[in-house]
């Protein structure tokens, strides 16, 4: 029985939003706006570094697990979503890291019969054009391709998304690190090359390119689509619905090696040896759907975040364990 199947009938989704915020940007003229940029980085990693935004992110997670206690059975769980962007991206991943670290080694990182599925703080972490070097992922990278074998209801919980349009975090950042670390000292080139570069644009830790055709039908990536030349625009808003899911479905069921998982007329290829069940991606996104380091309010951007973080979705049955 599908997700939608189980969650028929119920009441519709009440969605409410938290935003976080700070004094960022203390400047708008030029140079100046462009010189803020180690004031406002080193705001962002104390706002998620000091322990606010941990223990405020931390209580919405406790009120998360007082509404799952209290929902009647096959009820739509409630969830918790956390996304940043740029350097909101760094002080979510600064806030977070920790946990998430500690929460991997006492899971996934098990041995057998121990392992278990790795569970976030909420459900789904998600960065877009995040503001922050690639080293800090750097030791969390390294464990997550240590391991061989995740367990099989395991989904992506901590995931990067960078435009190949983000100038901003592929040329801006690497300067701006440079005069930060010219007394740094690095294991090797290669963690020196990740103390400059932005998380996104590290290669080593890319996972997946995300790109979008504009052409392609349902029956391209659905086979249980109504006609091969359907499109979406052409579907009523309810049909485009009901086809999203049934594609986002056919995709949580296909989480093999080498597989693109579709949804709708998104493709999301993996890249690098991809180990199926790997918690931690590293996306580059097709200009298409995110032109550059702003455009996170892109309709395609939007539409595909709604159909991956159902793809992100435990199994209602997988939730109990």
């Amino acid at each position: 029985m599908g997700i939608q199947a189980k969650y028929h009938n119920h009441a519709v989704r009440k969605v409410v939003g938290v935003y976080l915020g700070w004094r960022g940007l203390s400047a708008t003229w030029e140079p100046f706006e462009e010189l803020s940029f180690w004031e406002r980085k080193d705001a962002a990693h104390r706002v998620g570094g000091y322990g606010a935004m941990t223990r405020l992110l931390t209580e919405l997670e406790n009120i998360q697990k007082d509404s799952l206690d209290v929902l009647p059975p096959h009820a739509p769980p409630t969830e918790l979503i956390i996304i940043g962007h740029s350097f909101g991206g760094a002080a979510v991943y600064s806030a977070l890291s920790q946990i998430i670290t500690e929460r991997f080694v006492n899971s996934v990182a098990l041995s057998p019969p121990k392992q278990k599925r790795l569970k976030p703080l909420g459900d789904q972490i998600i960065l877009l054009n995040p503001a922050f070097e690639a080293v800090r992922h750097y030791d969390l990278n390294l464990m997550a391709r240590a391991i061989k074998d995740y367990p099989s209801d395991q989904r992506p919980v901590l995931s990067i998304f960078t435009s190949r349009g983000d100038w901003a975090t592929h040329y801006v950042f690497p300067i701006g690190r440079f005069f930060s670390t010219l007394f740094d000292s690095n294991r090797n080139s290669k963690q020196k090359r990740a103390d400059l570069d932005a998380v996104g644009w590290f290669k080593d830790f890319g996972t997946h390119e995300l790109s979008y055709d504009p052409k392609a039908s349902y029956a391209t990536s659905d086979p249980s689509a109504p006609s091969p030349t359907t499109q979406e625009e052409d579907l009523p808003e309810p049909v485009q619905l009901e086809q999203s899911v049934s594609s986002v479905e056919k995709a949580r069921g296909k989480w093999k090696p080498g597989q693109t998982y579709h949804f709708g007329k998104f493709a999301l290829t993996p890249v690098n040896d991809f180990t199926p069940g790997d918690p931690f991606l590293v996306v580059s996104v097709d200009q298409q759907i995110m032109k550059d380091h702003s455009d996170i309010a892109n309709p395609l951007l939007i539409k595909f975040i709604r159909d991956y973080i159902q793809f992100c979705q435990a199994d209602p049955e997988d939730r109990l364990k």
